[in-house]
């Protein structure tokens, strides 16, 4: 028997009610997904008071890289439920910089078009690691 899961970080109390609303049922649905993929949820990830959009950062690897999805809302966006979906992979160029790499964005509505979303963009990213993005070679260039 598993244990049963730990709830989400809540919106901390400068987050306007309709935000705080939207994104912590956006994480609270998005958990179940992140176990699913073997994916790491950060709830209001680089949280500050003064921002007027705020972000969830869904994290995970693929093929030994690195991919994010971001779902990103603010106080209009969310009382209509809808988010902008931002999904990147994290890149090694031969310079020894990292970046992340935009590789896809959709706005999303409701709930089910969020996991829908989340669940599309993540298995691209898949996809990406395995079919477009070259495998690290020795020396892995992360090192």
């Amino acid at each position: 028997m598993t244990a049963p899961r730990k709830a989400p970080k809540r919106a901390p109390k400068e987050v306007p009610p309709e935000a705080a609303r939207y994104l912590d049922e956006a994480a609270a649905r998005l958990s179940e997904l992140v176990d699913e993929h073997g994916l790491k949820l950060k709830p209001y990830d680089q949280y500050h008071p003064d921002h007027t959009a705020w972000t969830h950062g869904i994290y995970g690897e693929s093929r030994s890289r690195d991919i994010c999805i971001q779902v990103v809302t603010d106080e209009d966006m969310a009382t209509t439920f809808t988010a902008v979906l931002k999904a990147y992979l994290r890149l090694y160029p031969s310079d020894g910089s990292n970046a992340w790499l935009l590789l896809g964005k959709r706005r999303v509505r409701d709930m089910v078009g969020l996991v829908t979303g989340v669940t599309d963009l993540t298995l691209a990213l898949q996809l990406a690691c395995v079919w477009r993005m070259p495998h690290p070679t020795e020396p892995d260039p992360k090192c």
